[in-house]
């Protein structure tokens, strides 16, 4: 059949007409629409700082799955979320709160992110929901923590792989 005789190399399905603002990087990926074939498509790196310094080669694959597993378990963990007020409607004393109720996979990405925190430590726990969990880059982590000097922003870097490495294992 045809599969036997596909190539390896994957169908071409990037974007062609981007943002100005655009930080995109090509990618390989599954096909859901034929079983065992590859799609090139892009990448957006602009608010992704894990893909970004993936795709710069300064966080390897195990450090970058990592990552995204601990981004999936703290999106899970949210229970609720934000709602917002409506300043029109009148207010209402007595109200009372819903019981929410949690599922078996929030109940999973809790005791992941608990077992994490006890892996990280304090200061490793603080890096990774910096740079995982708010979005921020390396150089708004530095400043946030008074790093000045190169050496310092260096360091922040260095713990961030290392937190990565604890997490990939």
């Amino acid at each position: 059949m045809l599969s036997s005789t596909k190539s390896a190399a994957p169908h071409d399905r990037r974007a062609t007409d981007l943002p100005i603002n655009a930080k995109v990087a090509p990618v390989v990926a599954d096909d859901p629409y034929e079983r065992g074939a590859k799609l090139m498509v892009l990448r957006s790196l602009r608010d992704d700082p894990l893909a970004a310094m993936h795709n710069a080669k300064q966080i390897d694959q195990a450090q970058f799955v990592a990552g995204r597993h601990w981004q999936r378990a703290f999106e899970l963990a949210e229970v609720g979320g934000m709602r917002a007020v409506d300043l029109t409607r009148e207010r209402v004393d007595g109200g009372r709160i819903a019981q929410a109720t949690i599922s078996d996979a929030q109940i999973r990405a809790f005791a992941d992110l608990k077992r994490a925190m006890a892996a990280l430590g304090l200061e490793g726990e603080s890096v990774i929901k910096d740079f995982l969990g708010r979005g921020w880059c390396l150089r708004d982590i530095a400043a946030r923590r008074g790093a000045q000097s190169e050496r310092e922003r260096s360091y922040i870097g260095w713990r961030l792989r290392e937190c990565l490495d604890t997490l990939a294992v």
